[in-house]
């Protein structure tokens, strides 16, 4: 889309705003029309009790800015290491499984279940999981077992259900030996897809089984090996991440140096985004990806864009934001190369916290807005239908839209004089 083109679809979008055909819950006076606009014409006022005159203030958060990979150093984690053979891993496979599926849950069920997705193999057999760095767990005890801890059941087994999963080699011609590769291999791959648990839903989880059947065959180059009971119900799914998310440190530990392993290993980069990273990435920052988009959108630099955003409303934001490109990015510090801060949501609640899209809704429909403009053409999903800015007030949405459309003249002016096309 050209610059007259997307000023015109934003004039659209002003036009059906004020008729009421988009925001048809709420009409603005006059007088809010008028506050409106002098908001956007006049130099924003700084944040005090003394100027507070619009429902436009966000109170201030703690907000940590920079994430180093090993900044999770020396601590104590859970035992991970890798299967010596693909028969163990396969046998592991089934019994963890066997619990999660019909068994009794425990602790070590759920342990275990992240140790063979460490054990992740790409179809040649290679690990797609690194060792674990010995500078982020520099002490580590054996997964409990036995011990009095691992009897508290997470979960009681579940009478009248099969206990083993049914799979495909009854009706194959495969040695005995590759069914058991084929199943060692699906087995990982599915324990891999619970670390999305860290962040998904479990009505999410529970609606995706068919669709890691469907995508095996594309990573591996053979057939899923299971038919049915692969995939647990939502109760299993439930109890899972409920003992995922507590305050569990030797495993929260362990999963941030699984990770690493992961993000310094560049096999499989397919196979992981599918599993879990893309599900785990920058959790709850849709402004960060908002922002991303509209510099592919408006091929704008970072910090152009920040300075046509720039206002003292979103300042403490966009100091953020620019601390993200400046800072975390990759780059020639070796000290952020495996890009853990992609993650650090999970394990830090403050880092980034202003930008978390509760915290920063204006900022985020105004980034929705400018991506949804000059995107609308290219069949992408509607970002103006994210969750957490739906409750917006009919008001802020109304400011965040003519706040966009300055902000898409200002790149105009800024980028080609006002006159080349943005495409």
């Amino acid at each position: 889309m050209g610059n007259k083109a997307i000023s015109d679809r934003f004039d659209q979008l002003l036009a059906e705003a004020e008729s009421q055909q988009v925001f048809s819950q709420y009409k603005l006076s006059d007088e809010q029309m008028r506050s409106i606009t002098q908001f956007l014409n006049t130099p924003v006022q700084p944040v005090t009790h003394n100027n507070i005159v619009m429902k436009f203030y966000e109170p201030p958060v703690n907000n940590i800015t920079d994430w180093k990979d090993k900044c999770f150093k020396g601590k104590e984690g859970y035992e991970f290491q890798h299967f010596a053979s693909v028969n163990a891993i396969e046998r592991e496979g089934e019994e963890v499984f066997g619990e999660i599926i019909h068994g009794d849950l425990r602790k070590s069920t759920v342990i275990r279940l992240m140790r063979l997705a460490f054990n992740l193999l790409d179809a040649s057999l290679n690990p797609l999981f690194g060792s674990i760095d010995s500078e982020i767990l520099s002490t580590t005890i054996p997964i409990p077992t036995a011990a009095a801890l691992d009897r508290i059941l997470i979960l009681r087994h579940a009478d009248g259900v099969p206990h083993r999963i049914t799979h495909t080699s009854v009706h194959h011609n495969n040695p005995k030996e590759t069914q058991m590769v084929q199943r060692a291999i699906a087995y990982c791959y599915l324990a891999a897809s619970y670390i999305r648990l860290y962040t998904k839903s479990v009505d999410n989880f529970a609606t995706i089984a068919e669709q890691l059947r469907s995508r095996f065959s594309n990573f591996y180059g053979f057939p899923f090996p299971f038919i049915n009971g692969y995939h647990p119900d939502r109760a299993r799914i439930e109890a899972i991440k409920n003992h995922l998310e507590r305050h569990n440190e030797l495993l929260r530990n362990t999963i941030y140096a699984v990770l690493y392993a992961g993000a310094t290993n560049p096999r499989g980069k397919n196979i992981k985004d599918f599993l879990y990273d893309n599900h785990i990435s920058y959790t709850g920052l849709h402004a960060f990806s908002l922002f991303s988009q509209c510099i592919d959108l408006y091929r704008i630099p970072y910090g152009d864009l920040i300075d046509v955003l720039h206002s003292q409303r979103i300042e403490p934001q966009l100091e953020s934001m620019a601390a993200i490109f400046n800072k975390l990015m990759p780059g020639e510090d070796e000290e952020y190369a495996a890009q853990m801060w992609k993650y650090a949501r999970i394990f830090g609640k403050n880092f980034l916290s202003n930008l978390q899209t509760k915290k920063c809704k204006f900022f985020t429909m105004v980034l929705a807005y400018l991506v949804h403009v000059a995107a609308e053409t290219r069949n992408q999903q509607n970002v103006l239908n994210i969750v957490q800015i739906s409750d917006l007030g009919e008001m802020e949405k109304h400011c965040a839209l003519r706040y966009a459309k300055r902000a898409c003249e200002l790149i105009a002016d800024k980028m080609h004089g006002g006159k080349k096309g943005i495409v």
